[in-house]
Formats: structure tokens, C-alpha cells, sequence
């Protein structure tokens, strides 16, 4: 019982992912039929799917490439559907508008391979952007 409480203490501050929720549990010294009775009965809270969905908008907004996005939720989930709703030229576009210092900037590729842009897409679109200049 008291698993389940600090679980739901633990939803209440931040969506987490089943798998996060289920560390965190671990961490905190619980044994693993209280875990396992304390996520059945907050199943109901917990959709993996929703909060990939939703990370994958907010750090696509942040300016980040699809390759550091699935990194940082490969420890969580599997779920790789929310990736295909972002268009990452338009993500790269966007990334650009607001640091327009970049199109000058001799390293430039190396920095938007830093944050998970394709070699392609970081091509096509610093292409674009120097005709437009």
C-alpha cells in the first residue's frame, strides 16, 4: 500500500513512464510484489504512448533532431510511432530562425549533428537557407 501511494505521490508531481515509475520505486527500496501491485493499480495513469508523444513535440519545439529525441526516450520506451509526427527540416527550419547566427558559422554541421539532425536534412536545409540569403 504504501507503494502505491508513493507512486501516485510520484504521478501527481510529473507524468512518468511505466518503466521510470517502476525504477523509481526500486530506488526507493520497495519489494517487488508491492512494485509490481502498485503499477497494476496505477495503470490507469500511465500511457507510455501519450508521454512519448508528447516529449518527442516538446524537445522537436526545443530545436532537437529526431536521432537525440530516440535517444533520450530509448531508456524509457520503445515506442518509436511518435517520432514520425515531426518533419525535421521543418524542425531544423525553425531551429535556424532563432539562431540565424548559425548560417554563418563554419562549424555549424557539427553543432546540428550535436542535437540529432541528420547529415541529409542538416544539407538540404542549410541549402535552402544560403539560396534564400
Amino acid at each position: 500500500m504504501q507503494a502505491f501511494k508513493r507512486a501516485i505521490h510520484l504521478l501527481s508531481i510529473k507524468a512518468r513512464f511505466r518503466k521510470e515509475l517502476e525504477e523509481r520505486l526500486r530506488q526507493e527500496g520497495f519489494s517487488e510484489p508491492d512494485i509490481e501491485e502498485a503499477l497494476e493499480k496505477c495503470s490507469r495513469y500511465l500511457d507510455d504512448e501519450e508521454l512519448a508523444k508528447s516529449k518527442v513535440r516538446v524537445q522537436a519545439r526545443k530545436g532537437y533532431g529526431s536521432r537525440r529525441i530516440s535517444a533520450s526516450l530509448q531508456r524509457y520506451t520503445t515506442t518509436e510511432e511518435a517520432l514520425l509526427e515531426i518533419d525535421e527540416k521543418e524542425t531544423l527550419s525553425n531551429y535556424l530562425k532563432k539562431h540565424p547566427k548559425l548560417l554563418n558559422d563554419p562549424k555549424a554541421k557539427l553543432r546540428l549533428l550535436r542535437r540529432g539532425f541528420s547529415y541529409e536534412i542538416i544539407e538540404q536545409v542549410l541549402k535552402i537557407s544560403s539560396d534564400i540569403l
